[in-house]
């Protein structure tokens, strides 16, 4: 596999996969750095929102902050030669809008997994340390009415995540460039 350069956006809904796949993918990298989303947000301590909370203008700001976070560590990374792999929930058009805007290093890959929602159901019931699909089970339905066409999609309902990585390593550059 050539070099690759530039930074990866692995999405998709809680329970997808991303975490894992991510990992696996960035290991296969000869040069690269993991960004977990959820890590960048848990910065905030105290007086921490998530996206489902109230007050809504205090979750939307800090759901802003952890984006131009985001964008500003993969830069970063980028520029210190390393392709930053970006693990992150981005399923509705605005916040990706707001991430492609954000990150400036180019070209900018997506890989969303996009596993069937039963799917996802039984691999959050089966994670002890963190179930959410009954908070963001609906969020599958507007990844997939809203970022439709955009990146490299891979249904993992079948795949094991070294089989997801794979896949991802195998198509991400060549159908998954969102901005060049």
């Amino acid at each position: 596999m050539p070099e690759q350069t530039g930074a990866l956006f692995i999405s998709g809904v809680p329970g997808a996969g991303k975490t894992t796949v991510a990992r696996l993918v960035a290991s296969r990298l000869p040069r690269s750095a993991l960004i977990h989303g959820d890590d960048i947000h848990n910065l905030v301590v105290s007086g921490r929102k998530h996206p489902d909370e109230e007050p809504g203008n205090e979750a939307e700001h800090q759901l802003m902050l952890r984006d131009r976070n985001i964008a500003a560590l993969a830069d970063n990374i980028a520029e210190a030669g390393f392709l930053p792999v970006i693990d992150d929930v981005v399923v509705w058009w605005p916040r990706f809008d707001r991430l492609l805007v954000g990150v400036k290093t180019r070209p900018l890959f997506m890989a969303i997994l996009a596993p069937d929602l039963a799917v996802v159901q039984e691999r959050d019931r089966t994670r002890p340390e963190k179930t959410v699909f009954h908070i963001w089970s609906h969020l599958d339905g507007m990844m997939r009415r809203e970022m439709g066409g955009i990146g490299c999609w891979i249904d993992s309902s079948e795949r094991t995540p070294a089989e997801t990585a794979s896949e991802v390593m195998a198509r991400v550059w060549t159908e998954g460039l969102v901005a060049g």
